[in-house]
């Protein structure tokens, strides 16, 4: 998402944001959008080539009309159901092409959406793909500015629980240590007591006749 923002924020468009776009490097820490062979300046002409180029699942409505002069909501649109696809383990859309291409300029919002999980993120999902653009979440920039506070919301949550978890691993330690202590502290008083009640040197007399 911070990828797209920053091209958009040059003037370019992707056009072609899915799942096999998005590829891990470095080991795994970071993502890299490829593929920008139908990238094309905002304002600049598309129309239907980028129907036939454009992979369905994550198209957004107009570019399945051939709408000659698309902006950076699409690409906004197709990072929702890269979102949803991540989710949910499946494409945002069930049918062949011809089927999905006809729901897709009927302007439907995807189904299953608001059924994701967490709830948060399915918000999120619902607000990038809605399929009128003028009501669609506003910027790629917005939309990775909300996906970063959740994670980070998120990452808060899981530290917290860990160091809970923590605490009661501690807890259960000084739990364990005092009853311990306490049995310790015990036998030291019945030995003293016993020592207290032993004849003297006295009372045993000579060790030797």
């Amino acid at each position: 998402a911070e990828a797209v923002a920053y091209s958009h924020g040059r003037g370019a468009i992707h056009c072609d944001i899915k799942p096999t776009n998005v590829v891990l490097v470095d080991e795994g820490r970071s993502l890299v959008l490829i593929d920008w062979g139908m990238a094309r300046l905002i304002g600049g002409k598309t129309g239907h080539a980028y129907v036939r180029g454009g992979s369905l699942q994550s198209m957004s409505p107009e570019q399945a009309r051939g709408v000659e002069m698309l902006d950076g909501r699409g690409d906004v649109y197709a990072l929702g159901a890269v979102l949803f696809t991540v989710m949910s383990g499946r494409g945002p859309w069930v049918g062949g092409r011809d089927e999905v291409l006809a729901m897709l300029r009927a302007d439907p919002a995807p189904p299953g959406v608001r059924d994701l999980q967490p709830p948060g993120l399915a918000a999120l999902v619902h607000q990038a793909m809605e399929p009128d653009v003028d009501q669609r979440l506003a910027s790629a920039e917005t939309f990775a500015n909300r996906l970063r506070s959740w994670l980070d919301r998120r990452s808060a949550w899981v530290d917290a629980h860990a160091h809970l978890g923590r605490a009661g691993v501690w807890i259960r330690e000084a739990n364990a240590f005092e009853k311990k202590a306490r049995a310790l502290a015990s036998r030291v008083a019945s030995l003293q007591r016993e020592l207290s009640a032993s004849p003297t040197d006295e009372e045993l007399g000579p060790v030797f006749a």
